[in-house]
């Protein structure tokens, strides 16, 4: 196998830490390969940008946002970079991941071996507890406007061992080839925060491209470490998850199959709002209010509410 050049790209929102032993993780990858590494930083309130300047390796590129543009926009950033840079691959990464040593080379074997996939994405196991599944392979199911993990919370096991065609990639770890970014566009960055995965995905497949689970490419993954005090309880978390999936059940969804996912979703995310109210948890008043927003946003497809800025404004550095 020849060559291949890679960019990875790693997306800061505060807690460099994590970012920088991402980073250690990727550089002790072995295979056939020339990684450059773009870490973008997406207008971090603490002190990341700072850290990261100071401990990056010097032939990291490194580029600040001025803003944070959300998952969707400040991945879209690093993407044009390392389109600039002409690459074979651009491998999108959490900052809360470690990398196996040998992923990115059965990454890139899989890659040779299928060329009809345009995504492949690897096995992805908990941090902790040691041997839990967090991603054996997705789906999205469009009647239920549902994506479903395979695997999720339970051990590694052989039935999890094939390499197998998807049909939802997480956004956790996607490994793309330059040109479907060139064909299908980058991600869509109205969604700003959660389900930008799903519409890339989605979309991906409609152009003709397969999405690849390859099982012996290994990472692992801390869900959850972007955001402050737990993201997948705050008020950020309800409103984005529940604006985003309606909305693209409104975009994407065609037919009976939109009707039948909003039956499903509503009464859904409806749902949610009794046990914030009932047990008046800390922030329930926020919680609440983002759900209702979320709702009224998704079912009458208003964008989300979040700063944006131009990529335009990013500023590069490569030490």
């Amino acid at each position: 196998m020849r060559k291949r050049d890679i960019a990875a790209i790693i997306l800061n929102w505060n807690r460099a830490r994590y970012t920088l032993a991402c980073v250690a993780s990727l550089r002790a990858t072995h295979g056939a390969h020339r990684l450059s590494v773009i870490v973008v930083d997406n207008g971090s309130k603490d002190s990341s940008w700072e850290e990261l300047k100071q401990l990056t390796p010097a032939d990291v590129t490194l580029i600040q946002t001025g803003a944070n543009l959300g998952y969707a926009g400040g991945n879209n950033v690093g993407i044009r970079a390392a389109l600039d840079l002409e690459v074979d691959y651009i491998w999108i990464l959490n900052n809360d991941t470690l990398i196996h040593h040998h992923c990115l080379d059965e990454l890139l074997r899989a890659a040779e071996k299928y060329p009809q996939a345009g995504i492949l994405v690897p096995k992805i196991l908990y941090k902790d507890p040691p041997g839990t599944l967090w991603y054996a392979g997705g789906s999205y199911n469009p009647v239920l406007a549902r994506t479903v993990h395979r695997g999720l919370g339970t051990q590694d096991e052989s039935r999890f061992g094939a390499t197998c065609d998807v049909t939802f990639a997480t956004g956790c770890s996607l490994f793309v080839r330059r040109e479907v970014f060139e064909r299908s566009g980058l991600f869509d960055d109205r969604y700003f925060l959660y389900w930008e995965d799903v519409e890339f995905s989605c979309r991906v497949l409609h152009a003709g491209y397969k999405i690849c689970f390859v099982p012996t490419a290994r990472i692992w993954h801390e869900e959850g470490t972007s955001s402050d005090h737990n993201e997948r309880l705050s008020p950020t978390y309800h409103y984005y998850t529940t604006r985003n999936r309606l909305w693209y059940i409104r975009e994407k969804n065609l037919g009976w199959t939109k009707v039948s996912a909003y039956m499903f979703t509503i009464p859904l995310l409806l749902r949610r709002l009794a046990p914030l109210i009932t047990r008046r948890e800390h922030f329930w008043v926020e919680k609440s209010a983002a759900i209702v927003r979320g709702l009224r946003d998704g079912i009458f497809g208003r964008p989300p509410s979040g700063p944006k800025l131009g990529s335009q404004s990013a500023q590069l550095t490569k030490r």
